[in-house]
C-alpha cells in the first residue's frame, strides 16, 4: 500500500504523524458531522466518501502496523506472555473494523442523489465506527501499559 496514500488525511487535520487509529477517529467524525444542503447534496457525498475512504486507509495502516513483528502490541507479548489472548482478540476485531469501514465506503460510493435520511443513516454509522475505533485503542493502550508495568519489586508485572 502506498504509505502517501494512507495517511493522505494527515495533513489536512494536522494530527501527530504516526497514529493512523486517531486519524480514522477524526476523518469518521468529521464525515459525521458534514453539513447537508438538499441543493448541494451531491457535493456531501463527494466530500462524505473522500473522508470514508481516508479513514478506511488509515484503519488498514493501523492493522498493517499493529500485526507487524516489530510493534508494540508483538514487544508486549514478548515481555507479558499472559497478554496472547487480548492481543489475539484485537486482531480478530480488526477485521471487524476493516469490515466496517469497507461497507461505509461501498454504500457512500452508491449513492445516486442522497436526502437528509441518508445523510444521518451515514452520519451515524461513522460515529459509531469511530466510538469502536475508540474502544479498540484504549484496548490496545491497557495491552502496551499492562506489559510495561513493574511491581514494586522492580519486576516485570
Amino acid at each position: 500500500m502506498d504509505q502517501t496514500l494512507a495517511f493522505r488525511g494527515q495533513a489536512r487535520l494536522g494530527a501527530p504523524a504516526g497514529d493512523p487509529i486517531a486519524d480514522a477517529r477524526d476523518l469518521l467524525r468529521r464525515a459525521a458531522r458534514l453539513p447537508y444542503q438538499a441543493a448541494h447534496a451531491n457535493a456531501w457525498s463527494r466530500r462524505f466518501r473522500r473522508l470514508a475512504t481516508d479513514a478506511r486507509r488509515a484503519i488498514a495502516a493501523h492493522v498493517l502496523r499493529y500485526e507487524r513483528s516489530d510493534s508494540p502490541t508483538a514487544a508486549a507479548v514478548e515481555a507479558a506472555p499472559h497478554l496472547l489472548p487480548a492481543v489475539r482478540r484485537d486482531f480478530e476485531e480488526h477485521i471487524e473494523l476493516l469490515r466496517r469501514s469497507y461497507d461505509l465506503v461501498v454504500e457512500a460510493e452508491g449513492l445516486d442523489s442522497p436526502t437528509i435520511w441518508t445523510m444521518v443513516e451515514l452520519g451515524e454509522q461513522a460515529m459509531l465506527l469511530s466510538r469502536a475505533l475508540d474502544r479498540h485503542h484504549n484496548r490496545v493502550l491497557t495491552i502496551v501499559h499492562e506489559a510495561n508495568q513493574r511491581d514494586i519489586g522492580g519486576e516485570a508485572g
